[in-house]
């Protein structure tokens, strides 16, 4: 009988608590909303005060990338690669500059992806993928510019080949998604 007496005080805890524990728990977060596309390529789509482009034109452009290897793609991305990364040193140097066109460089490279990938950034392996290769190639970037800023040659010269790796796997990736959707 104590053994009871002493157990009711605890039970009665417990249930309060499990009452109780609604009220104090967070409102749920809003689901996150779907963040507006980047603005299409000019030309592909009707832009107020622009002449849409005949049919035919968008299909045989359509049918051109589709029928792009997943060679041609790496070897696409891998210019654009040269090509932002010589950018990228000549706006290192003025690190406030640099800082400030932040969103003008986020902003070119979502109209860049749209413009390669079309319809395909729409499914979400597609986003999350991109999300995964952009997370990957700002942080080898960064260890570029300073293995560079170190003159580390092993350092630099093994920092591009993964760059090289991580470029092919994501063509091959991006490549294979578009095919199986038959997405532009």
């Amino acid at each position: 009988m104590k053994k009871r007496k002493a157990l009711y005080p605890l039970a009665a805890t417990l249930v309060a608590a499990a009452v109780a524990l609604p009220a104090w728990a967070e409102p749920r977060p809003e689901p996150p909303r779907p963040r507006p596309r980047p603005a299409p390529p000019a030309g592909e789509r009707a832009e107020p005060g622009r002449p849409v482009p005949p049919a035919n034109a968008l299909a045989a452009h359509d049918a051109a990338v589709r029928k792009e290897t997943a060679e041609q793609v790496r070897a696409r991305m891998q210019q654009r690669q040269d090509q932002e990364r010589a950018k990228r040193e000549a706006a290192r140097k003025n690190d406030t500059q640099w800082k400030a066109d932040r969103t003008k460089r986020a902003e070119d490279w979502r109209n860049d992806m749209a413009n390669q990938w079309g319809n395909t950034l729409d499914l979400p392996e597609a986003r999350s993928e991109l999300n995964t290769h952009s997370d990957r190639m700002a942080r080898l970037n960064r260890i570029l510019d300073i293995a560079e800023d170190k003159k580390d040659a092993a350092l630099t010269t093994h920092t591009k080949q993964v760059i090289q790796k991580e470029i092919a796997r994501d063509s091959k990736v991006m490549q294979d998604l578009r095919d199986r959707e038959g997405h532009r």
